[in-house]
């Protein structure tokens, strides 16, 4: 947070902190799916969708 104290630029600091969070959140979730399925093409040699 700002030590300015502007009240807008705390809230766009929180929106940036906010979206860079669900950004994480779904490329880990994304990366989950992803070596899902490679374990699937691995243990039965194709690609299921």
């Amino acid at each position: 947070m700002s030590e300015v104290g502007d009240e807008k630029l705390d809230a766009q600091e929180i929106f940036e902190e906010i979206v860079n969070f669900i950004h994480y959140y779904n490329m880990k979730l994304y990366s989950k799916r992803k070596i899902k399925k490679i374990k699937e093409i691995l243990e039965n040699g194709r690609w299921k969708r």
